[in-house]
């Protein structure tokens, strides 16, 4: 997967800043809500433009840019307690998936 085909930044939309593709849902925001105990069935559940694929994205891209999300891997490791095993395992691994993915080509 590559996140750039669910993640968008365009100076017509919310000013530079990203967004999942075809929303105005920042980043941020899924990042935001993320650290304060949702589940990523929650935004699925909340947002029914958001899929599986988006929310990954949207880790993938943090992690990603270290630089504008510096606090995205602490959220991911503070966070894992809240998922079984099996369902942490599998979102991490569809991440680091995405990220080397971008990385290599």
């Amino acid at each position: 997967m590559i996140w750039q085909n669910f993640i968008d930044i365009d100076n017509n939309i919310l000013s530079d800043k990203p967004v999942i593709k075809n929303t105005r849902i920042l980043v941020d925001f899924i990042i935001n809500l993320f650290a304060s105990g949702w589940t990523h069935q929650q935004f699925l559940d909340n947002y029914p433009k958001l899929t599986y694929e988006s929310f990954i994205a949207v880790f993938a891209k943090c992690l990603a840019d270290e630089k504008r999300y510096p606090v995205c891997p602490v959220v991911l490791f503070s966070r894992q307690k809240f998922f079984s095993f099996h369902n942490f395992f599998n979102i991490s691994e569809d991440i680091h998936e995405t990220i080397e993915y971008n990385y290599n080509g």
